[in-house]
């Protein structure tokens, strides 16, 4: 930038209404134990953004305030963790009732898309402590007109549906939309210390039993590892993350979402995914653990707190027609999105125990499936010959992340819907995916789902010999 920014605390207060301390939930438990030990903290984070609008002249005052009643209001923003070596792994959430916001302001002469990179940038970098509390905000102000506030809050406490839930509460918090505006909002009535009261109590534990019942009888049906070619030495760098974004694939799914009827585009991409992985591994079944929301009942629809968990979903693919891994694969999915709550220590036990009754079991992987952006319609054409999609191939990028560090699992999945491109990203250590298999998964899924559009009785069989041949062709 030409021009420095002038940056300094702004002080102001949050209130609440109570001040408690309670057991971890089993939302926060799963974030802890998925991501605490992670090399970057920063996986740890979520941020929004909230521009406003130059013509608002919204003073630093008021963004402040806005601010604040946001955390007032919700008691996560101001939820702390502390030790105690008693509770389940090993933290308790204290909610606080007073207390210091740390927010910044920023100030600059002039506001351009280089400012707000700069925030987005200096943030980036910020992660938490998990005993501070969990929240800052840069209020970025050209001269004395706010332009841009910044929220970034640790993922102990908020999970992506809590970020939807407080972007609109920012909106209202700071003027920026008709109070009377529809969207979903956050709730007062069930805080995180309803949710963690709740999960222990008799209905809470019938509801971890029952979860971790489904569980243990889906990995009974997990093959015993996805990971039964031969080991190689890892690669330097020992992990790697490859990405392909194919606005081919995106038009494929949504055809074949039609085609097959009752299952969603995004099942279309998930099982296209479990088709590659069996053709890869060999394996007749394919076993993941899929990230959940479980926002299933009406109280949790506004609970700004993490409820993430996983389900297990397993789907046969050997022998059968793309279609019918695909109607198997919604099957599993939609029953799996019943038994995703659950106590994490139970969870653990109940892995360990599956570990030493089948010899070599492990369960190193996870699936997780995110919808974002505009979904602009399939081309008229697409649906004849196919050609339009044909054509959109040139388009299909793979981009690496050479700086990518493990996620303590030998292979992560990313599948993605947005902004009219389906997105495959596969995070792996390499002594068990080397990055040429990685590459040549990648490269398969356009033709998969291609292959699926033009040929009606298209089989596993099929998709074996488009791994086959991007593995040898690597």
């Amino acid at each position: 930038m030409d021009t420095a920014v002038d940056r300094h605390p702004y002080s102001i207060n949050f209130v609440g209404d109570r001040s408690v301390t309670t057991n971890l939930s089993w939302g926060q438990q799963w974030v802890w134990d998925a991501l605490s030990n992670l090399p970057d903290g920063r996986h740890m984070c979520i941020s929004i953004v909230q521009p406003i609008a130059g013509e608002m002249k919204m003073t630093p005052d008021r963004a402040a305030r806005g601010v604040a009643d946001l955390v007032n209001r919700f008691e996560s923003l101001r939820t702390v963790c502390v030790d105690d070596g008693d509770a389940s792994m090993g933290l308790r959430q204290r909610v606080l009732a007073t207390g210091a916001l740390p927010i910044e302001l920023w100030t600059l002469p002039r506001f351009d898309q280089e400012a707000s990179t700069l925030v987005a940038t200096e943030l980036s970098r910020l992660d938490f402590d998990v005993h501070d509390l969990p929240f800052r905000a840069v209020i970025l102000a050209e001269n004395d007109t706010v332009r841009l506030v910044v929220i970034r809050m640790s993922h102990m406490v908020v999970d992506m549906w809590s970020a939807g839930l407080l972007r609109t509460e920012l909106k209202h918090a700071l003027g920026l939309v008709n109070p009377n505006d529809s969207a979903r909002r956050g709730s007062r009535d069930w805080q995180p210390v309803e949710q963690a009261n709740f999960e222990s109590g008799e209905t809470g534990q019938r509801l971890s039993d029952r979860s971790l019942q489904f569980w243990q009888s889906q990995m009974g049906r997990f093959p015993t590892t996805l990971f039964s070619r031969p080991s190689a030495p890892p690669e330097t760098p020992r992990f790697c993350e490859g990405k392909v974004s194919s606005r081919a694939g995106f038009d494929a799914v949504h055809v074949l979402s039609r085609r097959y009827g009752n299952c969603s585009p995004a099942v279309v991409l998930i099982a296209a995914v479990f088709a590659l992985l069996g053709a890869w591994s060999g394996t007749a079944s394919v076993g993941l653990p899929v990230i959940v929301s479980n926002r299933h009942m009406r109280r949790l629809q506004g609970l700004v707190a993490p409820l993430t968990e996983m389900s297990a979903v397993c789907v046969d693919v050997k022998g059968l027609r793309f279609e019918e891994i695909v109607r198997s694969t919604a099957h599993a999915s939609l029953v799996a999105q019943r038994y995703g709550q659950y106590d994490i220590p139970r969870y653990l036990d109940l892995q360990a125990e599956m570990a030493r009754a089948r010899e070599g079991f492990e369960m190193s992987s996870y699936l997780n499936v995110r919808l974002w952006g505009d979904t602009p319609p399939t081309p008229p054409d697409a649906e004849h010959g196919h050609q339009a999609i044909l054509d959109l191939t040139d388009r299909t990028v793979v981009t690496w992340n050479e700086g990518f560090e493990s996620y303590n699992v030998k292979l992560g999945v990313l599948a993605d819907l947005g902004d009219g491109a389906a997105h495959l990203t596969l995070r792996t250590d390499t002594s068990a995916i080397p990055r040429h298999d990685v590459s040549a998964l990648l490269s398969s899924l356009d033709p998969v789902l291609i292959a699926a559009l033009r040929e009606k009785d298209f089989d596993q069989a099929g998709v074996e010999r488009i791994v086959v041949r991007a593995l040898e062709g690597q």
